[in-house]
């Protein structure tokens, strides 16, 4: 995370410096924006703060994950954000996270920042409580947003990672 690190989130920061990190991100969203094509401006708009994992489907040889996630409370009500990355970049210890945090059904997504690198990819940085930071690199994503009646996950299969002879 560059924005929102674990010590930004455990409370380890002065409250000048858990602003400006705020800010700062806040900012760059600001500056980026205009690049973003709209599935990531969308990605970037998403309430995921707390949101659990529903399902996650790697797939390398097309580059592609699908990451389902369960959003809201009772007050706003629930979601499911189903996200949709393609042409991605994910090194085995983003895997092993994420196939991780998929069976941990306690974990949550904490903060997450969307950027622009200097290469022109994009940037799905993610914190997770109660461990683990994945990044997420791709060249486009789809956002969809649905609204469900709970917060419910089902407990069985949740990572799913496909491979050629799956097809």
């Amino acid at each position: 995370m560059r924005y929102f690190t674990r010590d930004w989130a455990d409370g380890l920061l002065s409250d000048e410096e858990t602003d400006q990190a705020s800010e700062a991100y806040r900012a760059r969203l600001a500056e980026i924006r205009p690049l973003l094509p709209p599935g990531a401006a969308e990605l970037a708009d998403a309430d995921l703060h707390d949101a659990v994992i529903d399902l996650v489907a790697w797939a390398p040889h097309d580059r592609r994950l699908v990451a389902s996630w369960v959003a809201g409370d009772l007050q706003r009500g629930y979601v499911e954000v189903l996200v949709v990355y393609t042409g991605v970049t994910l090194d085995a210890g983003a895997i092993e996270a994420l196939r991780d945090l998929a069976r941990d059904r306690a974990a949550e997504l904490m903060y997450d920042e969307v950027d622009l690198a200097d290469d022109g990819s994009l940037r799905h940085r993610l914190l997770f409580w109660p461990r683990h930071e994945v990044v997420v690199a791709f060249g486009d994503v789809q956002v969809t947003v649905d609204p469900r009646p709970d917060r419910r996950v089902d407990p069985g299969q949740v990572f799913h990672e496909e491979h050629p002879d799956d097809v």
